[in-house]
């Protein structure tokens, strides 16, 4: 079964993504540092993305089923891309931790990405069917 060009667009979009994710997590904890920041304000700038995360996960969930998924991947998408931005441009912790929070919320689109992947790459019998064993 051929792979739709929509399916390798998201692939390499979301490889892209999680690369500057990658790539800021090591270095965070400094640049934090530099701004006056103590042990308990570099957990919480991890604690507030996965918080947020895993609070507005339904949320964008239940909104991808409403307008579409394509629409809520484009806007988690370009959601990540302005919350990076943001993050390098941040000048203070309280910025960093509002940026990390909106950072959370656009990366809760996880589970309508892969919502989307299997409904492009199943039909609905094939998703139905119980295979036994």
């Amino acid at each position: 079964m051929p792979v739709s060009t929509s399916i390798i667009a998201l692939l390499v979009v979301e490889t892209i993504n999680a690369t500057t994710s990658m790539a800021l997590m090591p270095v965070l904890p400094f640049y934090v540092m530099q701004m006056g920041a103590n042990a308990f304000d570099i957990a919480l700038q991890g604690t507030v993305f996965n918080l947020a995360q895993m609070v507005f996960a339904p949320v964008v969930g239940a909104l991808s089923d409403r307008i579409g998924r394509k629409r809520i991947l484009i806007a988690t998408l370009l959601g990540s891309a302005v919350a990076n931005f943001l993050q390098a441009k941040a000048s203070s912790l309280s910025e960093i931790l509002m940026v990390r929070a909106v950072g959370g919320i656009v990366t809760s689109g996880g589970p309508v990405e892969t919502a989307y992947l299997m409904e492009e790459t199943s039909s609905e019998d094939e998703l139905r069917e119980v295979r036994k064993r």
